[in-house]
């Protein structure tokens, strides 16, 4: 998508693997002074060439570097979900309106034609009113920090159920009132030590 767009370009990396380095650094070609690592990561903010951070790291890790970005000058995307907590959210918030920078959540679909459209339908009320919705999303492949609470924030709604919430709120173009939700049985505990492997809610 990098390579395709035409009106941005990476200009420059953060990142503490110096293989990736090497590889983004050909592929891209950027230059030595666009790369940095989590330690010289501030020093960002005297770099012109750079003008949006993207956070892409565990979710945990979301509201410190996005609060860094905001008070190095630089705008902010941060991937999905925003953050583990609503303080941290907060937070996020209030440093890139200090800073005077844009901030914004890399969930897309809400930009996406086919979303837009039933989204109209719903609000246009072309079929009658909407009386329920049923949404489902699972990834049998989840691996790594997302299955580490402590850097994921907990399961499967952390990742992609957030595909369900909003597609419930924009579509019907409200907010939750109550939320009621129950976690399913784990079938590899060990796998799923320390987050949900599947959840269902209602709300």
């Amino acid at each position: 998508a990098l390579k395709e767009t035409r009106h941005c370009y990476l200009a420059g990396i953060v990142s503490g693997s110096q293989g990736k380095i090497e590889k983004w650094k050909t592929e891209y070609s950027l230059a030595d002074k666009n790369i940095y690592d989590y330690n010289n990561f501030d020093s960002i903010k005297d770099n012109e060439d750079i003008d949006i951070i993207y956070v892409v790291l565990p979710n945990s890790m979301h509201a410190e570097y996005v609060i860094r970005a905001a008070r190095a000058g630089k705008h902010v995307i941060c991937e999905k979900p925003m953050a583990v907590t609503v303080d941290e959210c907060d937070e996020m918030i209030r440093a890139c309106i200090d800073a005077r920078v844009m901030l914004s959540i890399g969930y897309r679909l809400h930009f996406e034609p086919y979303n837009i459209a039933i989204a109209k339908l719903a609000r246009e009320k072309k079929f009658g009113q909407v009386k329920k919705i049923n949404a489902a999303h699972g990834l049998r492949s989840a691996q790594g920090w997302r299955l580490d609470k402590a850097l994921a924030g907990g399961g499967p709604l952390m990742d992609v159920g957030i595909y369900c919430v909003n597609a419930g709120r924009y579509i019907t173009g409200m907010e939750p009132l109550t939320v009621k939700a129950q976690q399913g049985p784990k079938t590899d505990r060990e796998k799923f030590k320390t987050v949900e492997e599947s959840l269902t809610w209602q709300m």
